[in-house]
């Protein structure tokens, strides 16, 4: 395999894991909330959003957390 490929699968993967940390985190606040441990403005500032972008991430997770 050439170079180039196997850079570009070592991108794909590391894209993959920080992908996969990112949504840990995003579960983690979300969890935090529905719990009332912190504010949706506290998990907001934590994960780097504005609330609004927040409350987003909150109702798509919250409602596939819901399903599970």
């Amino acid at each position: 395999m050439c170079q180039a490929i196997k850079d570009l699968m070592e991108d794909s993967r590391i894209e993959g894991i920080e992908q996969g940390i990112e949504k840990g985190i995003y579960i983690t606040l979300v969890s935090l909330v529905k719990q009332g441990i912190i504010t949706m403005e506290k998990a907001a500032k934590e994960a780097g959003v504005t609330v609004e972008e927040f409350v987003t991430v909150y109702q798509n997770l919250a409602e596939t957390m819901n399903n599970k």
